[in-house]
C-alpha cells in the first residue's frame, strides 16, 4: 500500500512538472504571436502584413493544437493508470480480506480443539491420576508389612511420580484457562494490584527479609485476574531464584517509551508502551536463554531440588503480556533478572483480534 502511494505521488509530480512545462511554453508561443502582430509595419504592403499574421494564427493553431492534445492524452493515461492501480489495490485488499477470514475460522477451530483439550484434561486426565494416587496409597497402609524396603521405595516413588504428573495437568488447565475462561477488561491500579501480591507472599518475603521499590505506577486497562497472575509469578520467580542468605532486593521502574525504541520485531512503530521493569536481585540467568526461559514447562536448571518449580510462571508472564497485546522481554546476569513489560497506550484500550480473555489463580 505504501509503495503504491509513492508511485502514485511520483507520477503526479511528474505529470504536474510535466503540465508546468507545457504551459510555459504555450504562453511563449503567445508572446511571440504578439511579437508577430507587433511587427506589422505601415509601410509595408496590406498583404505583407496579412503574411505575418496568418503565420503566426497558423503556429499559434498549431502550438495550441499540440498542447491540448498533450493534456488530453497525459490525463487520459493518468486516468486509466489510477483506474488499474484502484482496481488491483481493490483485489489484493478482496484477496487479503479472504485470506483473514480463513484465518479467522481456523483460529476458531484452533481455539475449539484447545477448549475440548482442557476439558478432557481437567476432568478425563486428573481422574486416573487420583485413582493411582489413591490405590498406591492403600497399597502402603494396608500392605507395607508384606513389601520389602526396595518394593515400599518403589510406591514411594510412584507416588511422587502420580503427585508430580498431577501437578503438571493442574498446570496446563491453570494455562488453558488464560485462553479459554471469560473476563471483561477494566481499569486496573497496578499499585494497588502489587501490595495485594505483596501481602500474599508475607510469610516467604520475611523469611527472605525482601524489600520492594515500588514507584507510581500507572493504571492499566486490562484483565484483573490475569494481571494478578503475571506479578505473582514474578515475585515467585525472584523467590525462587534468590541467593541463599542474601535478603531478597525487588525493584520496579516505569516509564513510556516508543516502539521502535523497543528493540523487537513485534513492537509497533510508533505506538508508545508502558514500560514496567520488574528487577531482582538473584542469581540471575545465561541471556543465551533471554527466550527459552518464557516457553511452557522449560526449566534451566536441571536440580528441582535446589530450586523448586515447573517452569510454568514466565510461561504465564509471556501469555497474559500476549493478551493485553502487549510484549515481555528479558536479561540476566550474575547480579540477578530483569523482565520488562510494555504495556500499549492508551491505557483504556479494547483489546481486540485473537487475544484471548481468561482468569487465572496462583
Amino acid at each position: 500500500m505504501k509503495r503504491g502511494l509513492l508511485l502514485a505521488g511520483i507520477a503526479l509530480f511528474l505529470s504536474l512538472a510535466l503540465l508546468s512545462g507545457l504551459t510555459i511554453q504555450f504562453h511563449r508561443q503567445l508572446k511571440t504571436l504578439s511579437v508577430y502582430a507587433g511587427q506589422t509595419n505601415p509601410g509595408h504592403t496590406a498583404s505583407a502584413n496579412i503574411g505575418k499574421l496568418k503565420h503566426g494564427l497558423q503556429r499559434y493553431e498549431r502550438i495550441s493544437f499540440q498542447y491540448f492534445n498533450t493534456i488530453f492524452y497525459l490525463s487520459l493515461f493518468l486516468l486509466l493508470g489510477s483506474f488499474l492501480f484502484g482496481i488491483l489495490e481493490f483485489r489484493r485488499r478482496f484477496l487479503y480480506r479472504i485470506e483473514l477470514e480463513k484465518n479467522n475460522q481456523a483460529l476458531k477451530l484452533h481455539a475449539s480443539e484447545l477448549e475440548q483439550i482442557a476439558f478432557a484434561t481437567a476432568h478425563h486426565l486428573q481422574e486416573p491420576i487420583r485413582k493411582i494416587r489413591v490405590f498406591n496409597n492403600l497399597l502402603i497402609q494396608r500392605h507395607s508389612q508384606d513389601l520389602n524396603d526396595q518394593a515400599q521405595q518403589m510406591l514411594r516413588r510412584t507416588e511422587e511420580a502420580a503427585l508430580r504428573m498431577q501437578s503438571l495437568v493442574e498446570d496446563i488447565v491453570h494455562y488453558a484457562n488464560l485462553s479459554l475462561h471469560d473476563e471483561q477488561p477494566e481499569e486496573v491500579n497496578l499499585n494497588r494490584l502489587l501490595k495485594k501480591v505483596w501481602q500474599d507472599f508475607a510469610g516467604e518475603l520475611r523469611k527472605k527479609k525482601a524489600t520492594l521499590d515500588l514507584p507510581e505506577l500507572p493504571v492499566i486497562y486490562g484483565y484483573p485476574h490475569q494481571l494478578e497472575a503475571l506479578f505473582r509469578s514474578l515475585v515467585d520467580n525472584a523467590l525462587k531464584f534468590s541467593r541463599p542468605e542474601v535478603p531478597l532486593h525487588i525493584r520496579l521502574s516505569c516509564a513510556v517509551v516508543n516502539g521502535e525504541n523497543i528493540g523487537d520485531d513485534l513492537a509497533v512503530e510508533g505506538q508508545q508502551y508502558y514500560k514496567i521493569a520488574v528487577g531482582d536481585n538473584g542469581i540471575g540467568f545465561d541471556n543465551l536463554y533471554r527466550k527459552k526461559i518464557f516457553r511452557l514447562f522449560q526449566r534451566l536448571h536441571a536440580t528441582p531440588s535446589h530450586y523448586p518449580g515447573r517452569g510454568l510462571g514466565l510461561s504465564v508472564v509471556h501469555k497474559v503480556m500476549t493478551n493485553h497485546q502487549g510484549l515481555v522481554t528479558a536479561s540476566g546476569s550474575p547480579t540477578g533478572a530483569l523482565f520488562e513489560l510494555y504495556f500499549p497506550l492508551p491505557s483504556r484500550k479494547e483489546i481486540t483480534g485473537t487475544a484471548s480473555r481468561g482468569t487465572s489463580s496462583a
